[in-house]
């Protein structure tokens, strides 16, 4: 057969080796994990990172045997599935995906449904279902394949569906949007739209590879400096009619310590909650309990729609049933303990059984969970430096200019203003008399990466042994108070020592306070 450029996964096992993301991409490389695990995965083949680098290379050519291969894999499909791809009433159709070996999500491209064309309508048992799939078909198409601006098809879209109500537009009036969309793409494209599931097909595995290199990629790898990768794979997969759809995060990505998972659903294909077109059902659900916490219900009046999918939904109705979100949370947990480690996954919903269209793992996790390392070990600390008495920390207006300070920035500041830094100096020029705690540490908290004053230390920084100091509850009231001397009294510091050095403190105060005269 020559080199393999194609992989097939489904039906419990898959060719390719899901340890080699560098071949399969990180989407192929998951699809073929779960396959051989006997998780409930729609078949399909991957075209491998390599034949994305040879058809760049060769100027748009498919590399020798790729057209015979994905041929081949076309019919292993039909017979996978018991459908003929692009044929009858109930045809075989699939979704094009790209798969880099490093996550890149939303900078590459996606076409579900692709197989569709107009002489399907003379088998369709819903015309109107069939029309109006078919002219989604064409706007994702004519978006991905051509880059046509989203703002002319609703223009598109605008004039020929009624206004008022888009659930009154008619098989014939989506027959007119479709077509009106196959000539605007004739018109930006220079050539007609493909009129055969096969020229769909190569037109369709064309673009993702070429997605490669588009803007969004390109400066992406750049931004997060990702380096030698061969190109993007190509999933081709049998499209499952989701009736409802959305993804699972097995653990929640912005609260590690909440010990739950995070579900998002909405109606029809899961592209409108990927792409983010709807406002999604979302679902807090316990990790061990597997009980609802809380669910927020979206009004979810976009759809992208599978054929045959013409059951009328209520936009502000939950997406799932309690029993639902309960199977996905198990069928999700199984996933996770499968790979060994915390998942995003992709999932819908249809004829009674759930299905699985992509699992990874979840983005900057690992930063969170150092985040919540760092926050523990910053909670330990302050409580550690206030011991068993109250404390407070008070937002320092020098985070205005040093928001976040390197450690470098912070080490500096920190000398300059303490009491024997530059900012120390200047206030004994002016006749004060820091205490040795603020001339050795100084009255400012790096705390959480952002400069806290210390109001404890910030009242040592004027006269050393007045026992006077902040009320923390007004300070906490005006926290402005401490750009002021302190006026709180403390009795029980006014000891035989204080009433020794009073005469050499109030010698300096009257000092301190004809100087500022002058000033």
């Amino acid at each position: 057969m020559g080199e393999q450029w194609v992989y097939f996964f489904g039906q419990g096992h898959s060719e390719g080796d899901p340890q080699r993301k560098d071949l399969l991409g990180g989407k192929g490389a998951s699809l073929a994990a779960m396959s051989r695990a006997g998780l409930p995965v729609p078949p399909g083949f991957t075209i491998s990172t390599e034949c994305c680098r040879a058809f760049l290379d060769s100027d748009g050519r498919w590399p020798e045997g790729l057209r015979e291969q994905v041929r081949e894999y076309i019919r292993r499909l039909e017979e996978a599935t018991g459908r003929r791809f692009g044929q009858g009433p109930d045809p075989l159709l699939v979704s094009v995906r790209s798969g880099a070996a490093v996550s890149m999500p939303g900078m590459m491209d996606t076409i579900l449904n692709c197989g569709l064309s107009p002489e399907m309508a003379e088998s369709a048992t819903d015309g109107r279902g069939f029309w109006r799939v078919y002219a989604q078909f064409v706007e994702m198409f004519a978006r991905t394949v051509a880059g046509i601006d989203p703002r002319r098809w609703e223009r598109l879209r605008a004039e020929i569906l009624p206004r008022a109500d888009e659930d009154a537009a008619t098989a014939e009036d989506y027959r007119r949007l479709a077509e009106a969309g196959r000539r605007l793409y004739a018109q930006v494209a220079g050539r007609e739209f493909p009129t055969t599931a096969w020229e769909s097909l190569v037109q369709c595995i064309e673009a993702v590879f070429r997605s490669w290199n588009n803007e969004r990629a390109v400066t992406y790898r750049r931004e997060h400096d990702i380096r030698g990768c061969e190109g993007t794979a190509v999933n081709v997969q049998s499209m499952f009619p989701s009736e409802i759809s959305g993804i699972v995060f097995t653990t929640n990505p912005n609260d590690l310590a909440a010990g739950e998972m995070i579900i998002e659903s909405s109606y029809g294909l899961g592209e409108a909650v990927v792409s983010g077109d709807v406002h999604p059902d979302t679902f807090s659900v316990d990790r061990e309990t597997l009980e609802i916490k809380r669910s927020v219900i979206g009004h979810k009046a976009r759809m992208v729609s599978a054929l045959g999918a013409a059951t009328p939904r209520d936009p502000d109705a939950p997406s799932l049933s309690d029993e639902q979100v309960r199977a996905l949370a198990e069928m999700a947990l199984k996933v996770e303990r499968f790979f060994g480690f915390p998942v995003d996954l992709e999932w819908g919903w249809a004829q009674g059984q759930f299905a699985l269209l992509q699992a990874r793992a979840i983005r900057g996790l690992e930063v969170v969970k150092d985040v919540e390392i760092g926050r523990m070990e910053e909670v330990r600390r302050l409580r550690k430096i206030a011991g068993d008495r109250r404390k407070v920390w008070v937002r320092h207006n020098l985070s205005e200019t040093l928001p976040f300070p390197t450690p470098l920035t912070w080490d500096i500041v920190r000398r300059f203003m303490s009491g024997d830094g530059g900012f120390g100096r200047m206030y004994r020029d002016f006749g004060y008399r820091p205490s040795p705690r603020v001339c050795r540490e100084g009255f400012l908290e790096l705390i959480c990466g952002r400069v806290y004053a210390d109001p404890e230390r910030a009242a040592e920084l004027f006269w050393n042994g007045m026992p006077l100091t902040y009320d923390l509850d007004e300070v906490l009231a005006n926290p402005a108070v401490i750009d002021t001397a302190p006026t709180r009294f403390q009795a029980e510091k006014a000891d035989g020592r204080f009433l020794l050095a009073l005469p050499g403190l109030l010698r300096d105060m009257i000092r301190c306070w004809r100087r500022m005269r002058r000033l």
